[in-house]
């Protein structure tokens, strides 16, 4: 008899109440999202939205006003 092991899979990226402000202005968030393992992710907006913004606190280069993400 054979025997598998099952996984069940965490989040890869876990973003809770994520959000950022510079001088008191707020550029995103509050955002949450999951992020699996085998899924592509998707980040659009207008000019200055704050999409590079969210990848640098995502990469840990700027820390968030408020939330985490794991």
């Amino acid at each position: 008899m054979r025997s598998r092991l099952l996984f069940a899979a965490a989040a890869l990226l876990e973003v809770r109440e994520l959000a950022f402000a510079r001088r008191d202005e707020p550029v995103f968030g509050p955002l949450d999202f999951d992020l699996d393992g085998g899924e592509i992710g998707l980040i659009e907006g207008d000019n200055g939205s704050g999409k590079t913004t969210l990848l640098r606190v995502l990469a840990g280069l700027l820390r968030a006003s408020s939330g985490t993400a794991r």
